[in-house]
């Protein structure tokens, strides 16, 4: 992911290097159990025991078909646990397809098999309501609104992953009408504008605060902004499907952290440099960390403010 983005940056020389380093984290390759088949999936679904089964599976796919054929069959399938492994498998899923969308070759068809294979495999959900009739609101212009309106849940443990946390907030009896604070956009663009503005406004709420929660506020951005990357290959309705569950995953990322709190005018109102440093600084920064977070977090927001400028 990280590599890739890289790449998308213009520094493509830092490739090699980063990836050598980053290789000595990595473990063994994920063992096998049995084939599934494909008038069978649904059994292995979130099963973590199966993630090689379906990173082999996806393989085969990709074999008889095209990534974006790929890509219009399962997303829809996928997009209810968009929150799986704190939105990674989007994530890695979004990446591969951009690297393919500019070259098909094949390790770059099995990253997407691999990035399939994890969402898959760790494929989960967050309680859902069904709508209620009470008004939702606007969400080209009330994400903040919306956020303010979220139960803030007071966690018995707040050291554990990301995944968890999210889990033990779905437990909390209002989260499941969370989904419903918004209404279906009008345009898929300017929500995913207006999604992401918040929650780079909400991560530096959090560090403006002194809190120490950057890794899980980085994926309230990073997780949302890729299904640009992916809707192109995807029916507007499968694109309008997956949005809900986008903000439903930023909504209790913010609903675990109590600490980082909103003005009571839900406004974000922080202080920004009169004089933001450039792009190449931006990205020679993020390089410098040597952090995958820094990389594809500065991506995803030279990304959006490309199409959406905003000095945040």
């Amino acid at each position: 992911m990280a590599a890739e983005a890289l790449v998308v940056l213009g520094r493509e020389g830092a490739v090699v290097p980063w990836v050598e380093s980053y290789a000595r984290r990595l473990g063994d390759d994920i063992p096998t159990t049995a084939a599934i088949e494909a008038d069978g999936w649904a059994s292995a679904l979130g099963d973590r025991s199966r993630t090689g089964d379906w990173f082999q599976f996806f393989a085969r796919e990709l074999e008889e078909a095209s990534h974006g054929e790929l890509l219009g069959r399962w997303i829809p399938r996928l997009a209810p646990g968009l929150r799986a492994v704190a939105t990674h498998g989007l994530i890695r899923v979004a990446h591969a397809t951009r690297s393919l969308d500019a070259e098909v070759e094949p390790l770059r068809l099995e990253e997407l098999a691999r990035g399939l294979g994890n969402w898959a495999g760790h494929y989960e959900t967050l309680p859902t309501a069904a709508p209620s009739a009470s008004s939702p609101l606007e969400p080209e212009s009330a994400v903040d609104a919306a956020l303010a309106r979220v139960r803030r849940v007071p966690l018995r443990e707040r050291r554990g992953s990301i995944d968890g946390l999210m889990s033990e907030v779905g437990q909390d009896p209002s989260f499941p009408h969370v989904i419903n604070l918004l209404a279906p956009p009008a345009d898929v663009g300017a929500f995913l504008s207006a999604l992401t503005a918040a929650m780079t406004l909400l991560y530096l709420a959090n560090v403006a605060q002194g809190n120490r929660h950057d890794i899980a506020f980085i994926h309230t951005l990073t997780g949302p902004s890729v299904l640009r990357l992916i809707a192109p290959h995807l029916q507007p309705s499968s694109v309008n499907a997956a949005l809900p569950y986008a903000w439903q995953t930023v909504a209790a990322i913010h609903a675990a952290f109590p600490d980082v709190d909103i003005p009571p005018s839900g406004s974000f109102d922080v202080e920004l440099d009169a004089d933001p440093i450039s792009a190449d600084d931006l990205i020679d920064r993020a390089l410098a960390t040597g952090d995958e977070h820094a990389i594809k977090y500065s991506e995803a927001c030279l990304r959006e403010n490309a199409l959406q400028p905003d000095s945040v």
